[in-house]
């Protein structure tokens, strides 16, 4: 999706009958994947069964004048239909070969299948999400998936980059397990430096306090104070400058030690009695960090999204017009775009496979 938000022409090979299994992902318009038309806007839909001697043919053949192929089989499956890096090189010795699978193309996890809650709890990121007398809680989308998908694009690329200075063909292997690895940060540094176990602590933080979500009249807002300067501020805002001669409060050590046995119920008291509105724009006014809790109706309508094109609407022909989340990379000089929908099942056959001599019931 990301290359083809910049050009990219991208050909999707589905199963002929049932296509990507994403097509039957909710949630739905008329029978139809929303979820589908976001992943696979942009893109052109031919079906090929690979399993048929001719459907193979077809595939080498497209292989043999494109510049990258990606798969997303578990590891070896490609392998098996006679499509893996080595079979395709055949075809095309400047190739880029780019899969991504749950758990890599080597090591003993290999051939499981990948499921978001497993790769999560895996990875490390269900131990630190939640509360701290609960238990593990994965992220509420599947992080995974999205964030893997941001490092193959990468990883193409590059790839695309070394081949131009090379010539030579490259295979790039993801992992979504890996690419959720790469985001534990502190605390893999914190235990191998240390030795030190990171804990669950909700949307508390270790280091500095007030850190958390507290409930006002009309809503939840988040609140984050990380040094002096915000503390002068919200003891400020919040009409309490004794605070700040407050020797149990005076660094974020001591805030962070004290917060549970007094410094909450004073700030719960006071979100209580306030809009949200009316509390995020107070300390902000001070220049403290606070942010409602959003949901997607709030995040559609937000004028700042708007500004920045975080969301745009496209037309697909399954679904009609679909807002959804717009372009991330902002370049200046060749801004992206979305020039279609989803494709239907199987939309561009005749287009394609009549550019190989094919017809279609030759390849199904």
């Amino acid at each position: 999706m990301y290359l083809a938000d910049f050009g990219a022409e991208v050909i999707k090979i589905e199963r002929p009958g049932s296509g990507d299994m994403c097509r039957n992902w909710p949630p739905f318009r008329d029978g139809a994947s929303l979820y589908f038309s976001f992943l696979n806007r942009g893109k052109k839909s031919i079906t090929v069964n690979a399993s048929n001697p001719k459907g193979k043919e077809l595939l080498l053949e497209l292989v043999g004048d494109a510049d990258v192929v990606c798969e997303n089989f578990k590891a070896g499956n490609m392998d098996r239909l006679g499509l893996g890096y080595e079979q395709l090189r055949l075809a095309n010795d400047r190739i880029v070969y780019a899969s991504l699978s749950g758990y890599g193309a080597n090591g003993p996890l290999k051939g499981l299948p990948a499921y978001d809650l497993m790769l999560q709890c895996q990875s490390g990121i269900a131990h630190l999400t939640g509360e701290r007398s609960g238990i593990p809680i994965k992220a509420g989308q599947a992080i995974g998936d999205h964030l893997s998908g941001i490092y193959l694009a990468n990883a193409i690329c590059l790839a695309l980059i070394a081949r131009a200075a090379t010539g030579q063909s490259q295979r790039v292997d993801i992992s979504i397990l890996d690419s959720i690895f790469s985001i534990l940060g502190g605390a893999v540094l914190d235990y191998s430096g240390n030795g030190v176990h990171h804990k669950r602590n909700g949307n508390t933080s270790p280091w500095h306090a007030p850190c958390d979500v507290f409930q006002t009249v009309t809503g939840f807002a988040a609140l984050d104070v990380t040094n002096e300067l915000e503390w002068n501020g919200f003891c400020q805002t919040i009409g309490r400058q004794d605070l700040l001669a407050d020797e149990s409060l005076d660094n974020s050590e001591k805030r962070v030690r004290n917060y549970e046995s007094g410094l909450k119920k004073i700030i719960g008291d006071y979100m209580a009695t306030r809009s949200l509105d009316e509390v995020v724009e107070a300390f902000n006014r001070n220049s403290v960090p606070c942010s409602a809790v959003m949901d997607a109706g709030d995040l559609v309508d937000n004028p700042h999204h708007k500004v920045r094109n975080t969301f745009i609407t496209v037309d697909g022909k399954a679904t009609g017009s679909v807002t959804m989340p717009g372009i991330s990379i902002k370049l200046g000089n060749a801004p992206g775009s979305v020039l279609s929908g989803a494709p239907a099942l199987g939309e561009h056959n005749s287009e394609i496979l009549q550019q190989y001599g094919y017809e279609e019931d030759e390849i199904i």
